[in-house]
């Protein structure tokens, strides 16, 4: 197998692959698949809600497990954020602390 030239977009890609064997890129895999999993619910659900507002209904039959795995996985997606926030705060405090 001959290697890519320096420079092109597959020694580039190389560099940058996306997976790696540590924690936080698990738990960002996590954060993006209940974020994609939160984000088609949501597009579900709107769909029921305006599928009932077109048919004159007014009533949106949401199913129940449906809205509340939505309600779970975006306080989940809410907690990843907040954790971000966070631990760049703090990370952004402690470099304050070092500089003169």
């Amino acid at each position: 197998m001959s290697r890519a030239r320096p420079g092109s977009p597959v020694d580039a890609w190389a560099r940058v692959a996306p997976w790696r064997s540590r924690l936080d890129f698990a738990i960002r895999l996590i954060a993006a698949i209940s974020l994609a999993l939160t984000q088609v619910s949501g597009l579900w659900l709107g769909w029921v809600w305006w599928a009932s507002r077109t048919s004159g209904t007014g009533i949106a039959p949401y199913p129940a497990w449906l809205s509340g795995a939505h309600n779970v996985m975006s306080m989940f997606v809410l907690t990843f954020v907040l954790a971000h926030l966070g631990a760049v705060l703090q990370r952004d405090a402690r470099v304050s602390e070092r500089l003169p």
